[in-house]
């Protein structure tokens, strides 16, 4: 019998409890999470280590040392620009209400959008969903 593969979600967010929180009840429902606190160290290890799954915070803080990838939107436009992870799902995770930013992305570019702050019953589900139409 062989060992079921484990789904591999890369989180992106500043937050460092977000971060702890979301990634102990994944992985104790099976997923394997990768962490990322920035836009730069999230699209190195999408390109890397190709996740099944992003979940993707919009907003970082300011900070001129961060380089290009400051935000979340220009986290998703360097991703969908990357072979190796422009057909990874993404859900963004924010705080501002959905609505005010899904004419911001192009068709398809975004799987989901949960708002913050996140239901872990919500993101699993969500997960699931979006991992089952992959």
């Amino acid at each position: 019998m062989s060992t079921p593969v484990l789904k591999t979600i890369l989180l992106i967010d500043d937050d460092r409890v977000v971060q702890k929180v979301t990634q102990d009840f994944l992985q104790k429902n099976g997923y394997q999470v990768l962490l990322a606190d920035d836009g730069s160290e999230g699209v190195s290890l999408a390109r890397i280590q190709r996740p099944d799954l992003i979940l993707l915070d919009l907003s970082f803080p300011l900070d001129p040392m961060s380089g290009p990838l400051s935000d979340g939107f220009e986290i998703v436009d360097w991703l969908r620009r990357m072979p190796e992870s422009k057909t990874i799902p993404i859900i963004i995770l924010s705080v501002t209400e959905p609505a005010k930013y899904k004419g911001r992305f192009g068709e398809g570019e975004i799987a989901a959008f949960i708002q913050k702050p996140v239901n872990n019953k919500e993101i699993l589900a969500t997960n699931r969903v979006v991992l089952a139409g992959k």
